[in-house]
C-alpha cells in the first residue's frame, strides 16, 4: 500500500518554530492555570464581608484565556501536519490520543466553565478542568519523549 502523499515519508515532526510554539502555549496555559489555583486557594482576601477573590485571579484567567485561544489554533494545526502523519506511519498512537483527548476534554470543560448557567455544577467542573488540565504537564512530555526514543 502506498502513502497517500508523498510526504508522508519523509517526517511526522513538524516545523520548530511550530514546536517551540505549542511549547511556550502550553506552558503559558499550565503556568496562567497554576498560578489561579494558588490564588483561589491559599491566596484569597479577607473583606468585611467574608473571603474574596485575590484581585489577581481575574488577570491570571485572561492570562489563561489568551493563550487558550493561541493554543486552540496551534493544536489545531498539528491535526494536519503531525497527528495524520503519525496516524498513518503507526507512531506513538496511545500517548498522542490521550494528549488528544486530554485537550478535547479541556476544551469541553473550559467552554462549560466560561458558558455553564447553572452554578450548582460549576464547582465540579472547575475541579475536573484543572484536575485533568495537570495531567497534560505530566503527559505532554512523556509523549514527546516516548516519540523520540522510537
Amino acid at each position: 500500500m502506498t502513502a497517500p502523499y508523498p510526504h508522508f515519508a519523509l517526517t511526522i515532526r513538524q516545523p520548530r518554530w511550530l514546536t517551540w510554539s505549542i511549547y511556550i502555549v502550553t506552558a503559558c496555559l499550565l503556568l496562567s492555570g497554576i498560578t489561579w489555583l494558588i490564588l483561589h486557594f491559599w491566596f484569597q482576601q479577607h473583606g468585611e464581608f467574608g473571603d474574596t477573590i485575590n484581585p489577581l485571579e481575574p488577570w491570571a484567567l485572561r492570562v489563561h484565556g489568551l493563550a487558550m485561544l493561541l493554543g486552540l489554533f496551534l493544536y489545531g494545526s498539528l491535526l494536519r501536519t503531525h497527528m495524520t502523519r503519525a496516524w498513518h506511519v503507526r507512531r506513538n498512537r496511545v500517548t498522542g490520543v490521550i494528549v488528544s483527548s486530554i485537550i478535547g476534554i479541556l476544551t469541553l470543560t473550559g467552554y462549560l466553565l466560561y458558558y455553564s448557567a447553572d452554578e450548582s455544577v460549576r464547582p465540579f467542573i472547575s475541579v475536573a478542568h484543572w484536575a485533568i488540565g495537570l495531567c497534560i504537564a505530566v503527559m505532554l512530555p512523556f509523549h514527546i519523549l516516548h516519540g523520540r526514543k522510537r
